[in-house]
């Protein structure tokens, strides 16, 4: 049977900050097909250490996709308990995001135009989201952690871009992609390559 999976919004009223409100298990499995789903269990049990106490997450192209970063920072970055997230994306998304965290029952306060908080599981999310093209406003963004995820078809039309990114990202910091970065100087670090639809996930430090 085929599944289907429905992106909607509709009109959230924030509820402010709470760092004790139980995650809605199923719903979070429902914004997922079963078989992504089951492939970020390869992430348990898998630790990266950061320098940054208070890293930034650069999520190009985010669509609707706000929960699979959440669960990554959840998984392997379990010991850094406080994240600054930005999303860009050419579709202005942000109500969808308010809303499936809104449905897998996150509360978060807006603190300005398009830039929410909130606490995931124990771990306190700044997350700002900007409508705009990536490839020409890579260059005013500085980040821990280069966030790619489908994204393939987009960043092939601009060959320099994988270089552009390795640019921005700061020391020690993190990329974690389903496919490319293969000539950039990164630290390898082993990962199931099958988390990556094209069977090229990559999660690499800059060193």
């Amino acid at each position: 049977m085929s599944e289907y999976i429905t992106f909607t919004s509709r009109k959230i009223t924030p509820k402010g900050l709470s760092d004790n409100t139980p995650l809605n298990q199923e719903k979070i499995k429902s914004y997922f097909y079963s078989t992504e789903y089951e492939k970020l269990k390869l992430l348990d049990g898998f630790t990266i250490p950061l320098e940054a106490q208070n890293p930034t997450l650069l999520y190009p192209g985010c669509g609707t996709d706000i929960l699979t970063p959440l669960l990554y920072i959840e998984k392997i970055f379990s010991n850094t308990k406080k994240w600054d997230l930005i999303f860009v994306d050419t579709s202005n998304t942000f109500d969808i995001l308010k809303t499936i965290l809104d449905d897998v029952g996150v509360f978060f306060e807006e603190t300005k135009n398009n830039e929410i908080r909130f606490y995931w599981s124990d771990i306190l999310i700044s997350l700002q989201f900007f409508e705009q093209d990536i490839f020409s406003s890579i260059d005013s963004f500085d980040f821990d952690i280069y966030f790619e995820r489908a994204f393939r078809i987009m960043k092939d039309q601009v060959p320099e871009y994988e270089y552009l990114v390795y640019a921005q990202l700061r020391n020690n910091g993190v990329i974690i992609s389903d496919n490319g970065f293969a000539r950039q100087k990164l630290e390898r670090i082993s990962v199931p390559l099958t988390l990556s639809s094209y069977g090229e996930m990559i999660i690499g430090v800059k060193k």
